[in-house]
């Protein structure tokens, strides 16, 4: 695994504790999204690689055993001025931005690391569940 920070945006989330065009204000931001991604710590319930219609590989559920990768300690949390932070699963933290894209069904990251594109495919108050573009496609 390269980073976790790859793994921020591609994951089933439980919440614990792009197109061209302009990104819309915050406070515009439909259905209240920016408010739901942004109440709480996000923690990895699941994760997938090579996530397709016919099948994937589950790499990490939580309580599960036998999975490649423990993301117990994984967290990423979205603040509405626009900054993030996430927690890999050594417990190394990293800071950023995110924002969102499309309509608000993108959310893009930027950290020391690089950018990160993922579709959002639920977001409500228990679950943000997505799936990445670009480099990291397949991952969910």
């Amino acid at each position: 695994m390269k980073t976790s920070l790859k793994l921020a945006l591609l994951a089933f989330a439980s919440l614990s504790l792009g197109a061209c065009s302009k990104d819309p204000e915050p406070e515009q931001v439909a259905g209240g999204k920016l408010q739901l991604i942004t109440s709480g710590v996000w923690r990895y319930y699941e994760y997938f690689y090579d996530y397709s219609e016919a099948g994937a590989s589950l790499v990490w559920k939580v309580d599960k055993a036998n999975v490649s990768y423990n993301l117990s300690r994984n967290q990423v949390k979205f603040n509405t001025d626009g900054s993030y932070w996430e927690i890999d699963e050594k417990g190394d933290r990293y800071d950023g931005t995110w924002t969102f894209l499309a309509d608000s069904t993108q959310v893009k990251v930027v950290n020391s690391i690089g950018t990160f594109l993922s579709d959002i495919k639920v977001l409500d108050n228990n679950k943000l569940e997505w799936a990445a573009t670009g480099a990291e496609e397949g991952h969910y």
